[in-house]
Protein backbone atom coordinates (compact mmCIF):
# COMPACT_ATOMS: atom_id res chain seq x y z
CA UNK A 1 0.00 0.00 0.00
CA UNK A 2 1.62 3.12 -1.14
CA UNK A 3 1.01 6.37 0.61
CA UNK A 4 3.36 8.92 -0.84
CA UNK A 5 3.60 12.18 1.02
CA UNK A 6 0.85 11.68 3.68
CA UNK A 7 0.86 9.64 7.18
CA UNK A 8 -1.46 7.85 8.31
CA UNK A 9 -3.55 8.47 11.36
CA UNK A 10 -3.37 6.36 14.38
CA UNK A 11 -6.66 4.99 13.75
CA UNK A 12 -5.91 4.11 10.38
CA UNK A 13 -2.72 1.94 11.52
CA UNK A 14 -4.74 0.46 13.87
CA UNK A 15 -7.08 -0.53 10.94
CA UNK A 16 -4.44 -1.90 8.89
CA UNK A 17 -3.20 -4.21 11.67
CA UNK A 18 -6.57 -5.67 12.89
CA UNK A 19 -6.63 -6.51 8.92
CA UNK A 20 -3.55 -8.28 8.58
CA UNK A 21 -3.94 -9.91 12.07
CA UNK A 22 -4.08 -13.59 11.43
CA UNK A 23 -3.17 -13.26 7.70
CA UNK A 24 -1.12 -16.58 6.07
CA UNK A 25 1.33 -15.56 3.62
CA UNK A 26 2.37 -17.58 0.56
CA UNK A 27 5.32 -19.50 0.93
CA UNK A 28 6.59 -16.92 -2.28
CA UNK A 29 5.41 -13.59 -0.18
CA UNK A 30 7.52 -14.55 2.94
CA UNK A 31 10.71 -15.47 0.71
CA UNK A 32 10.08 -11.87 -0.94
CA UNK A 33 9.40 -10.18 2.67
CA UNK A 34 12.81 -12.35 3.63
CA UNK A 35 14.38 -11.06 0.71
CA UNK A 36 13.61 -7.58 0.98
CA UNK A 37 14.92 -7.31 4.84
CA UNK A 38 18.16 -8.73 4.36
CA UNK A 39 21.24 -6.53 4.27
CA UNK A 40 19.40 -3.77 6.24
CA UNK A 41 21.24 -1.80 8.31
CA UNK A 42 19.74 -0.44 11.62
CA UNK A 43 21.21 3.18 13.22
CA UNK A 44 22.87 2.72 16.26
CA UNK A 45 19.91 4.40 18.23
CA UNK A 46 17.60 1.72 16.66
CA UNK A 47 19.97 -1.29 17.78
CA UNK A 48 20.07 0.08 21.48
CA UNK A 49 16.36 0.00 21.12
CA UNK A 50 16.23 -3.53 19.81
CA UNK A 51 18.26 -4.70 22.69
CA UNK A 52 16.15 -2.63 25.38
CA UNK A 53 13.38 -4.61 24.15
CA UNK A 54 14.97 -8.01 24.51
CA UNK A 55 16.24 -7.42 27.96
CA UNK A 56 14.31 -9.33 30.27
CA UNK A 57 12.65 -11.25 27.95
CA UNK A 58 12.14 -14.85 29.57
CA UNK A 59 12.21 -17.80 26.53
CA UNK A 60 10.82 -20.90 26.77
CA UNK A 61 12.01 -24.16 27.07
CA UNK A 62 11.97 -24.94 23.40
CA UNK A 63 12.50 -21.14 22.14
CA UNK A 64 16.10 -21.79 24.51
CA UNK A 65 16.50 -25.49 22.79
CA UNK A 66 16.42 -23.76 19.26
CA UNK A 67 18.61 -21.02 19.97
CA UNK A 68 20.95 -24.04 21.20
CA UNK A 69 20.73 -25.81 18.74
CA UNK A 70 21.80 -22.76 15.75
CA UNK A 71 24.67 -21.94 18.25
CA UNK A 72 26.13 -25.21 17.99
CA UNK A 73 29.48 -25.53 16.24
CA UNK A 74 29.94 -21.81 15.68
CA UNK A 75 33.09 -20.25 17.16
CA UNK A 76 33.10 -17.75 19.52
CA UNK A 77 34.41 -14.05 17.50
CA UNK A 78 37.44 -13.82 19.15
CA UNK A 79 38.78 -17.61 18.80
CA UNK A 80 42.43 -17.50 18.12
CA UNK A 81 42.57 -13.61 18.12
CA UNK A 82 45.32 -11.75 20.50
CA UNK A 83 45.24 -8.40 21.89
CA UNK A 84 41.63 -8.00 21.39
CA UNK A 85 41.47 -6.21 24.74
CA UNK A 86 43.32 -2.79 25.84
CA UNK A 87 45.84 -3.52 28.56
CA UNK A 88 43.26 -0.66 30.27
CA UNK A 89 40.22 -2.81 29.84
CA UNK A 90 42.12 -5.97 31.08
CA UNK A 91 42.79 -4.21 34.29
CA UNK A 92 39.31 -3.04 34.34
CA UNK A 93 38.12 -6.43 33.83
CA UNK A 94 40.67 -7.88 36.68
CA UNK A 95 39.42 -4.62 39.22
CA UNK A 96 36.05 -5.97 39.00
CA UNK A 97 36.13 -9.83 39.47
CA UNK A 98 38.50 -9.18 42.48
CA UNK A 99 36.74 -9.83 45.59
CA UNK A 100 33.68 -11.70 44.09
CA UNK A 101 32.09 -14.09 46.30
CA UNK A 102 31.34 -17.77 44.29
CA UNK A 103 28.18 -19.35 45.19
CA UNK A 104 29.19 -23.09 46.96
CA UNK A 105 27.60 -24.72 43.83
CA UNK A 106 29.41 -22.49 41.20
CA UNK A 107 32.71 -23.15 43.36
CA UNK A 108 31.31 -26.93 42.93
CA UNK A 109 31.47 -27.09 39.07
CA UNK A 110 34.44 -25.15 39.06
CA UNK A 111 36.44 -28.33 40.89
CA UNK A 112 34.73 -30.44 38.66
CA UNK A 113 35.38 -29.37 35.73
CA UNK A 114 39.08 -28.93 36.81
CA UNK A 115 39.20 -32.65 37.95
CA UNK A 116 41.80 -34.80 36.34
CA UNK A 117 43.41 -32.51 33.99
CA UNK A 118 46.59 -33.06 32.92
CA UNK A 119 49.48 -30.12 33.28
CA UNK A 120 52.76 -30.09 31.11
CA UNK A 121 55.91 -29.71 32.88
CA UNK A 122 56.56 -26.13 31.55
CA UNK A 123 53.03 -25.10 33.08
CA UNK A 124 53.51 -27.04 36.71
CA UNK A 125 57.26 -24.89 36.76
CA UNK A 126 55.45 -21.62 35.90
CA UNK A 127 52.34 -22.14 38.49
CA UNK A 128 55.14 -22.77 41.28
CA UNK A 129 57.15 -19.79 40.21
CA UNK A 130 53.98 -18.02 40.99
CA UNK A 131 53.35 -19.57 44.45
CA UNK A 132 56.65 -18.97 45.97
CA UNK A 133 56.85 -16.33 48.36
CA UNK A 134 53.62 -16.24 48.31
CA UNK A 135 52.03 -15.59 52.05
CA UNK A 136 50.21 -18.81 53.45
CA UNK A 137 47.24 -18.71 55.71
CA UNK A 138 47.79 -19.93 59.20
CA UNK A 139 45.94 -22.78 58.65
CA UNK A 140 48.66 -23.74 55.94
CA UNK A 141 51.70 -23.19 58.17
CA UNK A 142 50.57 -24.87 60.88
CA UNK A 143 50.13 -28.08 59.00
Amino acid sequence: MVFKGKKHSEETKRKIGEAMKGRIFSEETRRKLSEAKKGRKFSEEHRRKIGEAMKGRIFSEETRRKMSEVMKGRKPWNTGKRGVYSDETLRKISESLKGRKLSEETKRKMSETHKGRKFSEEWKRKIGETLKGRMKSEAHRRG
